[in-house]
């Protein structure tokens, strides 16, 4: 860039050049000059390529020292609407580099954040050596043509884009879309520090305080453009806490979010979304480190092709307890039977129906292998091969796992992902088996001596994770190891001939609660997992079957239900309104496999 420095800088050099080679000469030793690095700005781009004005603007640029020689420290700068003429003009952003070695290509970012620019047409200049730093051998190539910008005015701010306007949640299970478009970043959002971030784009609010100690899951999927998520306690200006999650790292919501927090019996939370957002300055003038490669630092390729909508945001919120049958992600559980190999399910919100084939195998219950919120009808088959159809993709996806005899462990999520992992207990060594979602390894934990039954899909200590367990019906004796301590816990159930029931939250605190049903006396018990006295409720004289698992009221509460075999009928008593509510299953032989 010397070609726009203090006058004589290029006599300058060449005088440096030639007292170089006399002192060399006047050694007597055969020497050759050492020739000054040369650093040039070889590529650049912006992203958004369309930003709108409530848009962070970032700039992607590689310095690539042409030399052999490595340069000394250096200052890189970007310019808005302007063309520097002397050395250390003050710009927009600036980067400053320890240096780039000889032959080595060096990676940069910065830029401005929302509301730096105005609405309309602007161009970019970049200038590398801005400071007039480090002498070259050529000092033309430190820039290249200015790049071209226009700011958008963005839509209107939605109802809920400022903190002290939050959309009020009223029920534990929710679920809202929305349009963020127009959401702006107030100056006092806070950061986001335990997502390894600052403030992000586009943040709207809402709030929501429980009516009881609870574990929930919050989670943005099905938002078609990059989401954090943080929750906040206190007062604007002085929130505390903001455990936070940037990314979900499935391939169905990669971009999307999913956070797990434990909350308190009437604390006010306050719950941030935001866009995912490159800007890593306090104040407004974005600087990052060097990197090593072209690639390292750029998260996310979104705006480098056509504009992505970046308009579709989702708030998911539900208690952290074990799943449900649900196939249409409205939080309700939809009854569902299997019949002649196809598998057939009620949709409680239109009490329409749908089905899938499914060919011999043994149906798996409340499976979510894709993470969408929305259950993947599945099954095993006589060659032990897992077979789900994703409801992301709408395909068939098959799965090995193992030879041997087992049983499956249905509705089983051990890392608490929000997505389901295959999982089998062997009954010859008392081991059960799984296999992470995330890194695709499978897990043996053994389950200690004796015989007894496995049970599917337990949280007992509410930390979002799945607890190996199991039933001995010799005993009556509940066995759990929990996922936080890893340390196995028993419960005597108490006396009498009864079937466990599996994956039930009576009391919504995302814990999963001890229970059996008796089909002698017809009568459901559960004990509270805040430890309270045992529950009993008599479900009805008829030959009953009873149903584990579900909500269908959706209030985040597990409603007792049973199969009326007479009349092919289920019964259960909402939680919500607590009166008795029937579907009628359609007639036939069949099994319900809630």
């Amino acid at each position: 860039m010397n070609n726009r420095r203090v006058p004589g800088l290029a006599f300058k050099i060449a005088s440096v050049f030639i007292l170089t080679s006399l002192m060399l000469a006047g050694t007597g030793t055969a020497a050759r000059a050492i020739p000054p690095p040369d650093l040039a700005l070889t590529w650049r781009s912006h992203w958004p390529v369309s930003p709108y004005s409530n848009d962070d603007l970032r700039v992607d640029l590689d310095v690539t020292n042409l030399s052999s020689t490595s340069s000394g420290a250096f200052h890189v700068r970007l310019y808005i609407d302007y063309i520097p003429t002397t050395c250390a003009e003050a710009g927009i952003a600036e980067v400053l580099s320890a240096g780039v070695p000889g032959n080595t290509t060096y990676s940069y970012h910065m830029g401005a954040l929302a509301g730096a620019l105005s609405n309309g047409s602007h161009f970019l200049s970049i200038f590398v050596d801005s400071n007039c730093e480090v002498t070259e051998s050529d000092e033309v190539n430190n820039s290249m043509t200015p790049e071209s910008v226009t700011i958008t005015a963005a839509g209107a701010a939605p109802a809920n884009d400022d903190f002290n306007s939050p959309t009020v949640i009223t029920g534990v299970n929710f679920s809202g879309a929305m349009d963020a478009s127009g959401a702006t970043r107030a100056a006092d959002d806070p950061h986001l520090w335990l997502c390894g971030r600052y403030a992000g784009m586009k943040s709207v609010w809402y709030q929501f305080t429980p009516s009881r100690n609870m574990s929930v899951i919050l989670d943005t999927f099905g938002s078609n453009y990059d989401t954090m998520i943080a929750v906040w306690t206190g007062s604007r200006g002085s929130l505390t806490g903001g455990e936070c999650s940037d990314d979900s790292y499935y391939a169905a919501n990669a971009s999307n979010s999913r956070l797990h927090v434990n909350l308190s019996s009437g604390t006010t939370y306050h719950i941030e979304l935001s866009q995912y957002t490159n800007a890593f300055s306090l104040s407004g003038i974005t600087a990052a480190p060097e990197r090593d490669n072209a690639a390292a630092g750029r998260k996310s390729t979104e705006g480098r092709g056509p504009p992505m909508p970046r308009n579709q945001l989702f708030l998911n919120l539900r208690p952290a307890s074990s799943p449900i049958t649900d196939f249409d992600s409205d939080l309700r559980s939809d009854a569902i039977k299997l019949e002649a190999e196809a598998a057939w399910w009620r949709f409680t919100a239109s009490s329409l129906w749908g089905g899938e084939y499914m060919g011999p195998g043994t149906y798996v219950r409340r499976s979510d292998f894709d993470s969408d919120r929305i259950t993947d009808p599945a099954k095993v088959d006589a060659s032990n091969s897992l077979w789900y159809r994703s409801s992301y993709t709408g395909q068939w996806v098959g799965e090995y796992l193992g030879p041997g005899t087992w049983s499956m462990v249905d509705g089983s999520d051990f890392e608490g992902d929000g997505r389901t992992d295959p999982a089998h207990f062997d009954a010859l060594v008392n081991a059960l088996w799984y296999r992470e979602s995330r890194d695709g390894a499978w897990h043996g934990i053994y389950m200690g001596p004796g015989t007894y039954t496995p049970v599917a899909a337990s949280d007992f200590d509410g930390d979002g994770k799945t607890d190996p367990a199991h039933f001995n019906y010799s005993s009556n004796v509940l066995w759990y190891r929990g996922s936080g301590d890893e340390a196995w816990h028993g419960e005597y159930l108490g006396p009498g001939n009864y079937a466990y029931v599996p994956a039930c939250d009576f009391d919504g605190d995302g814990k999963t609660d001890p229970a059996h049903f008796s089909s002698v006396t017809n009568t459901l018990w559960y004990k509270p997992s805040d430890g309270g006295a045992w529950v009993g409720t008599w479900m009805g004289p008829d030959d009953l079957i009873y149903v584990p698992a579900v909500d269908f009221d959706g209030d985040g509460k597990t409603d007792p239900a049973v199969f009326m075999t007479g009349s092919n009928s289920i019964w259960y008593a909402g939680s919500a309104s607590g009166s008795g509510q029937i579907i009628y299953m359609g007639p036939g032989s069949y099994t319900i496999v809630n």
